[in-house]
């Protein structure tokens, strides 16, 4: 598609290619089957040649007047060329018309009678001083027409007649800007050219807009109602009042002086009008600069809706646009112009930073486009940091195993809940997968690792939205719940994940039983969440340091054993042996367990290989066995059927001479019970 885009250097053309999206939203696109060439040639054609007509139709005058007083021609196309100075942009469209001082000059030379020595050198002036301005040949002369259009208003309303100003400062009249000749002869006459000007202006930029062939609706749009309106009453309130000036300084007898005058009030008055015009354009650049220094000041934007962070900053400064966010770049309010950021992306979702402006607060100016294209930028690099951020702690704070989150960010959602005090209806449900360690050392650890795996897999499952699952230790697990529960339905959740988490599991190596205890914690509205926090913390600080205890340390908890062994702190655990055949308990199966001085109990298989190492094994076996003959004889007074009790050894102790012979000493003193070792 063939472009018009409307930039600082005027009008040019571009090919761009829409169907990939990349079409800029901010731009009015000329029809696919327009001539770039043609537009140029026919608004340039038509534009010199009404131009050229004109100049050749009041040249003759024009030398003769610089021939007769060069001097004065001179001074007077110099405060001409002063006044063009100002123009004022109604529509941001470089097509469109523009503000000027140019109907006040024309009614000074059309009451003064200078009108047909000066218009030539007047529309070469106004052609030149245009074209630099619009930087193109093409939209000078479109804007020199445009001007000259208002001359087929203006002088039916002010004829060539020098006796009007005699008319208009009558000294005979007591009120002057009362009397009937002022009023017939200059306030409703330049009333009516107020009024009309402007829609003469709109309805030469309708049909240069239709020879571009430009979407009417979005380009009436884009005028500055308020704009329109200020000027014409600026104009108004300015011009009523040069007669005035001029019966005050007695110069309405003498043309020349008159029009002097006239061009030093309308000098004045753009001077005016272009310092106020500075002077607002660098309010808007003020205000720009806020908006900016508040979108900056908000970095690192939060990872929650940012893009609507970077509105509300925006808005905060921008009273009279709206900022907001979004999904579309064709927005078709009534009577509202708007303009949009290059496309933001978002993982899956896109979106626009948009400025939308009323009838009374346009046009828009470029350090608007410079706002929207810088916030565009921060906004989509914060978006980008925030996704890097987002992904490096989700891998910093995921457990690898089990994919919940580590302890570590469990204690830190408990310590942003307590600052951020959204409420203080928190529960928490620890669930606990019961042996585990037996379950590595039965089955191994791979299928250790596969059972944490899945009871992760199932809590994650069935626990609520708006909750958090954890892996708080190595066979524990814990569920923050924030939608403000009841003691009764944690309850229910802590059976429902229980039930859940403890169905058998089925592995390479066979089915696997898993067992699961639960507990739960909740706040109050007294304590908050500093109850919460300190059970989480004695909670697994106490599993921590046990198994601290059991697997670091290992030389005190050798020299442990050892003390304990040799001090006798050694109890027997005996398990049945049911004979279905004599439907009676004929056996039974002992667990040997070693107890140190604080009450701890060390694991049974820890046991048998650590006393093997420390050469002990023999001594542990004979207590061992003493403690089984003792209780034994205490079995049988209840069941005399029992003769057979069985011990597990580690086999180091077979080989030493003083177990046989203990052996032997047993047999002897209990020939009735059988040792199976």
């Amino acid at each position: 598609m063939t472009a018009l885009h409307f930039g600082a250097r005027g009008v040019h053309c571009k090919k761009t290619d829409t169907s990939a999206g990349k079409a800029d939203p901010n731009r009015l696109d000329l029809p696919a089957n327009w001539n770039v060439k043609r537009l140029r040639l026919t608004l340039g054609i038509i534009c010199a040649v009404a131009l050229a007509l004109t100049v050749v139709a009041y040249m003759r005058e024009s030398v003769l007047a610089i021939t007769k007083d060069p001097a004065t021609v001179i001074v007077w196309l110099v405060g001409i060329a002063v006044c063009l100075v100002y123009s004022k942009r109604r529509n941001p469209i470089p097509l469109a018309a523009e503000h000027t001082a140019l109907p006040l000059i024309f009614v000074a030379l059309l009451i003064t009678g200078y009108y047909s020595d000066l218009l030539a050198l007047l529309v070469i002036i106004i052609t030149v001083e245009a074209c630099i301005k619009a930087r193109s040949m093409l939209v000078g002369m479109l804007h020199a027409c445009s001007e000259l259009a208002l001359l087929l208003l203006i002088r039916p309303l002010f004829q060539d007649d020098p006796r009007m100003l005699s008319l208009i400062v009558n000294p005979h009249t007591q009120y002057t800007w009362f009397s009937p000749y002022s009023v017939r002869h200059w306030i409703i006459p330049f009333a009516i050219m107020m009024v009309a000007a402007p829609c003469i202006r709109l309805a030469c930029d309708l049909i240069i807009f239709l020879s571009a062939g430009l979407p009417l609706r979005k380009a009436i749009r884009e005028y500055s109602l308020s704009r329109i309106l200020g000027s014409t009453i600026a104009d108004l309130l300015t011009i009523i009042w040069v007669p005035e000036l001029i019966r005050f300084t007695h110069t309405a007898d003498d043309p020349a002086s008159t029009l002097s005058m006239f061009l030093l009030a309308i000098c004045l008055y753009s001077l005016v009008l272009l310092a106020f015009d500075i002077l607002s354009r660098l309010t808007r650049s003020r205000t720009a600069l806020t908006s900016l220094a508040l979108v900056t000041d908000a970095l690192p934007l939060p990872n929650v809706h940012p893009e609507q962070t970077v509105a509300r900053r925006i808005n905060r400064a921008q009273k009279r646009l709206r900022c907001f966010i979004s999904d579309s770049r064709d927005l078709d309010r009534p009577r509202r112009a708007y303009r949009y950021s290059q496309r933001i992306d978002n993982g899956s979702q896109h979106f626009y930073i948009a400025f939308e402006r009323g009838p009374w607060n346009r046009p828009f100016l470029p350090i608007d486009m410079e706002v929207l294209q810088t916030a565009g930028e921060l906004l989509t690099e914060a978006l980008r940091v925030n996704n890097e951020v987002s992904t490096l702690r989700t891998e910093s704070e995921t457990d690898a195993l089990t994919g919940a989150l580590t302890y570590q960010a469990f204690l830190t959602h408990l310590e942003s809940l307590q600052t951020e005090n959204v409420h203080n209806h928190v529960a928490i449900i620890y669930l606990e997968v019961e042996h585990l360690r037996e379950l590595n050392t039965q089955y191994g650890r791979k299928i250790g690792n596969a059972a944490l795996r899945c009871v992760a897999d199932r809590l994650q499952n069935v626990r609520p939205p708006q909750s958090a699952l954890y892996r708080v230790n190595g066979d524990e697990f814990a569920l923050i719940v924030t939608d403000e529960p009841s003691h009764e339905d944690i309850e229910q959740l802590a059976m429902t994940m229980r039930k859940a988490a403890g169905e058998p599991m089925i592995t390479a190596m066979g089915e696997v039983s898993l067992s699961t205890s639960a507990s739960m914690s909740f706040s109050n509205e007294i304590t908050g969440y500093t109850s919460l926090l300190s059970d989480a913390r004695a909670h697994v600080a106490a599993e921590i340091s046990m198994d601290e205890v059991i697997e670091t340390g290992t030389g005190d908890i050798s020299k442990t054993l050892r003390k304990a062994i040799e001090s006798g702190n050694i109890t027997v655990l005996y398990r049945p042996i049911f004979n279905l055949d004599t439907r009676s308990i004929d056996s039974l199966s002992t667990v040997i367990r070693v107890h140190d001085e604080h009450g701890h109990t060390f694991n049974p298989h820890f046991v048998l290989d650590e006393a093997r190492k420390l050469d002990i094994s023999a001594k542990l076996t004979r207590a061992a066995l003493d403690i089984c003959a003792e209780d034994m004889e205490r079995f049988r007074e209840i069941a005399p059927q029992l003769t057979t009790v069985g011990l597990c050894l580690n086999g180091g102790e077979t080989n030493r001479s003083g177990f046989t012979d203990h052996i032997k000493e047993l047999c002897a003193r209990y020939p009735h019970l059988h040792f199976c070792l």
